[in-house]
């Protein structure tokens, strides 16, 4: 196999600066995340499986245990040589007849299992998974003794795939990582604008002290940004229910060009949400004399750091718009600086 990215069994570079570890029935096992640039994927893998190198054709790697054992194989794969790709259901049937000593099995609408028997010693499962008219899958070869624990492991890995992370996902992999992770306390399944207003703890890790957090709002027509001491700008009528869901699959991608937020497409697509990212130069300047219109520009205590605007979907009983998030890398990490609820406003 051609290595065209050096992987060692640290998984220092593609596997990025922070390893996530997980707890599964039987022990912690420690995650890093394989990107594979050329189709354009991401998906965790447990450490103690040690990277290959990606295959010849860049659509994948093999990852094995020390002992040889225990393996995952991760790639894209052709289902159709001509014309069209086969339907999911299709290629399930197609699967199933070339497997071997299948013991359990199942589809999905946009992906299937599959899992059998090699040997009297050893076990496989293959997740197919169908994303953006494209196949993949995620291969895992182990012994029966370990049955269990890569049942854990193999559910784990299925749902950290990501299709579409974004060409700059290498260049901002500690963001990225960083993002994943606020997303899943702070935004996904909760309120975000209850977090906020009830200054729960969940927040705390991701503000600086030295900056808090502030928030632009527009109630007319123009934007003024609010601080903790205004109550964030928030009114009796802001929703503090709705929560976003994004059905354990998401997708974070740089935009290539200067965001537009309003045409941006958050509609769940294929089972994946997009979550978008650009690096700015400066935040949005605030009107200080609303008569003459003069305008602003927000200051913080770290000037010459780097800044990120998010746009993500604002869910609103059937609406949905766009708010953005800015993050700023301070000494202590990434946090985040200000929320955007003045986008799209008529």
């Amino acid at each position: 196999m051609k290595i065209k990215l050096l992987l060692l069994a640290t998984a220092i570079f593609l596997f990025g600066c922070k390893n996530k570890s997980v707890k599964t029935e039987t022990q912690d096992i420690d995650y890093g995340s394989y990107f594979n640039e050329r189709y354009d994927y991401k998906v965790d893998c447990p450490l103690f499986l040690i990277p290959q190198g990606e295959s010849e054709s860049e659509d994948g790697q093999a990852f094995v245990s020390e002992d040889g054992k225990s393996r995952m194989l991760v790639y894209r794969t052709f289902k159709a040589l001509t014309g069209c790709n086969p339907t999911i259901e299709a290629a399930f049937d197609e699967d199933m007849q070339t497997s071997r000593n299948v013991i359990e099995k199942q589809q999905f609408s946009n992906y299937y299992f599959i899992k059998g028997e090699l040997d009297e010693n050893t076990l496989y499962k293959t997740y197919t998974i169908l994303e953006n008219d494209e196949y993949f899958v995620i291969y895992f070869e182990y012994p029966k003794d370990d049955e269990d624990l890569f049942e854990s492991i193999s559910q784990y890995v299925y749902e950290s795939f990501k299709v579409g992370a974004g060409v700059g996902y290498i260049e901002h992999n500690e963001f990225v990582m960083f993002l994943e992770e606020f997303l899943n306390d702070c935004f996904w399944d909760v309120n975000f604008n209850s977090l906020l207003k009830n200054n729960d703890h969940r927040l705390a890790k991701y503000i600086d002290p030295q900056m808090d957090i502030r928030r632009y709002y527009n109630p007319g027509s123009v934007a003024y940004l609010y601080s903790r001491d205004d109550n964030f700008g928030f009114e009796d009528f802001n929703d503090f229910d709705t929560k976003a869901n994004s059905g354990g699959k998401f997708s974070i991608k740089e935009l290539s060009y200067e965001a537009m937020p309003c045409e941006l497409d958050f509609n769940q697509q294929k089972g994946s949400i997009e979550i978008y990212f650009w690096s700015v130069g400066s935040f949005p300047y605030i009107v200080v004399d609303t008569e003459t219109f003069e305008m602003q520009e927000v200051t913080l205590p770290y000037p010459d750091a780097e800044k990120i605007a998010v746009y993500l979907p604002d869910y609103y009983k059937d609406n949905v718009n766009v708010r953005a998030f800015y993050f700023v890398n301070t000494p202590s990490g990434w946090k985040i600086a200000f929320v955007d609820d003045s986008l799209c406003s008529a």
